[in-house]
């Protein structure tokens, strides 16, 4: 009985597994990146350590692009697909915030490319976050089938987002670099996969001007609920102002503070003129007091000149007259 249910559930197994569309692994038909650095038809080198049959996407920081990658794969049409990317030698994904978006512009091959031809994205259309794997040595992102520009046309292009100055060079698309769902698969998820930023844990679709995009924000703590039969605290009553409302503060005007240093000024001036004035005075001779000041009401001797002998003695004004 256990063997017949055993056989019963491998039939069932190898039946879905042999129903189920296999999925398609494809390497692109095209790629290529461009570089702000290279504005004119002179190629200037690419920097180093980046491959020479590789991509590049850097960002300097200011939320401005300093390089982009772009692939097309030519394939079916397919409900859903996964692009993995592996990073070159001395390279890491970690701190990258790169974004796939689709691109309608027609590109040519060419690494790095003039930054005037680079190729334009639709993120209005759609977009994924690329999501970092193996601590930083790979990255993938998983897109819907309106990535599509075309069916079965992925024309997809690699933008650099961000503060964080980041540069991340990739190796050579391999040939499983895209892996292609098929349409009417039964593991082709039901809704299209969610872009994804892992530095916030924001999950979200991206839209250029970020009008009517969604985010689903981490579940916050809930809030506590009063315990059974306890009465919640009511709140104490608020103070009444004073009477008369709250005094104004007053502020000081400019016209004050004006007045003020022209008085300070002022009376600076009048003091540096009377020390100017008094020195420019001839000192005074020391006053005597009592009777050597000479002043008033001072007793004063007059000399006058006696002449004559005993009490011919008389007080002479004149010389006597000649005999």
């Amino acid at each position: 009985m256990r063997r017949r249910i055993a056989l019963a559930g491998a039939a069932l197994w190898l039946a879905a597994v042999s129903a189920a569309p296999p999925a398609t692994a494809l390497e692109p038909d095209a790629y290529g990146w461009w570089w702000k650095v290279q504005q004119g038809p002179v190629p200037v080198p690419a920097p180093p350590a980046v491959p020479a049959d590789g991509l590049y996407v850097a960002a300097d920081g200011t939320d401005e692009q300093m390089a982009v990658a772009g692939l097309r794969f030519d394939a079916e049409d397919g409900d859903f697909a996964v692009l993995e990317l592996k990073a070159a030698t001395h390279f890491s994904t970690t701190d990258a915030v790169i974004l796939a978006c689709p691109t309608t512009s027609q590109w040519q091959v060419t690494s790095p490319g003039a930054w005037g031809s680079r190729p334009l994205p639709e993120c209005g259309i759609t977009s994924a976050f690329g999501r970092p794997l193996a601590g930083g040595a790979a990255m993938s992102w998983e897109l819907g089938a309106e990535f599509q520009t075309a069916p079965g046309l992925w024309n997809l292009l690699l933008i650099p987002l961000g503060k964080t100055p980041f540069q991340v060079a990739f190796a050579a698309p391999g040939p499983d670099a895209l892996d292609i769902q098929a349409a009417g698969s039964a593991e082709t998820p039901t809704d299209p996969p969610q872009a994804v930023i892992e530095e916030t844990g924001t999950t979200g679709t991206f839209v250029t001007d970020f009008t009517g995009a969604t985010f689903a924000l981490p579940d916050f703590p809930a809030v506590p609920q009063p315990i059974s039969g306890q009465q919640p605290r009511a709140a104490g009553p608020v103070p009444a102002p004073p009477p008369g409302g709250i005094p104004p503060v007053r502020r000081t005007s400019g016209n004050d503070d004006r007045t003020a240093r022209a008085a300070a000024a002022a009376i600076l001036l009048a003091g540096s003129g009377f020390l100017a004035w008094a020195s420019s005075q001839s000192p005074r001779s020391p006053r005597l007091l009592g009777s050597l000041s000479g002043g008033r009401g001072a007793a004063q001797t007059i000399a006058v000149e006696t002449g004559g002998i005993g009490r011919f003695a008389r007080p002479r004004a004149t010389p006597p007259r000649r005999l």
